[in-house]
């Protein structure tokens, strides 16, 4: 467990390091781009990273230009099956350290 916290603290001192570096390298401009109306039928997938990893979004189009499914997976929906190996051995207290130390995110994937 202690490996996991000594990752999470590299994680931070190098995400201020990445911002550090965005907002110095800010392109000017606008910050939202509008696409349009959706058409009838199109579908689409996107990735972003996320706090927790990849994150995946898929999107289609009805016949009305509506929407009309769309999936989401976070990057905990591929992490929890980890969680099962690292608890066995341990006392139950532990459980919510161990737990927490995943940083996984119930309603991510919930469905």
């Amino acid at each position: 467990m202690l490996a996991r916290l000594d990752v999470r603290g590299d994680e931070i001192v190098e995400s201020l390091n990445l911002i550090d570096q965005m907002i110095l390298r800010l392109p000017g401009g606008p910050l939202v781009q509008h696409v349009g109306e959706l058409q009838p039928g199109r579908w689409g997938f996107g990735l972003v990273e996320s706090p927790r990893g990849l994150l995946s979004h898929w999107l289609r189009a009805d016949d009305h230009g509506l929407i009309g499914e769309w999936r989401v997976r976070s990057a905990s929906h591929a992490i929890w099956p980890a969680l099962a190996l690292c608890v066995p051995g341990n006392i139950v207290p532990d459980f919510p350290l161990i737990n927490k130390s995943f940083n996984l995110c119930y309603a991510c994937t919930d469905k």
